[in-house]
């Protein structure tokens, strides 16, 4: 009981969220339909496509490193 487990659960949880972040980067820089004209033109499309990518880049981040 050092106290060392809030500490932890804080760095996991910014790893994570960082990794979220970079592999959300990593999409969007490769699909060509979450450009800025794409959300113009069609909103609900590329709001779905983003949610979808969210869900997916969170998924791969609970199964890598915090379900080990």
């Amino acid at each position: 009981m050092e106290g060392n487990l809030y500490q932890y659960l804080l760095s996991v949880g910014k790893i994570s969220e960082e990794k979220v972040n970079n592999l959300m980067q990593k999409f969007i820089k490769n699909d060509t339909k979450l450009s800025e004209n794409f959300k113009e033109k069609d909103s609900l499309e590329w709001t779905k496509l983003m949610n979808n990518y969210k869900n997916i880049a969170e998924e791969i981040v609970l199964n890598d490193y915090i379900f080990e």
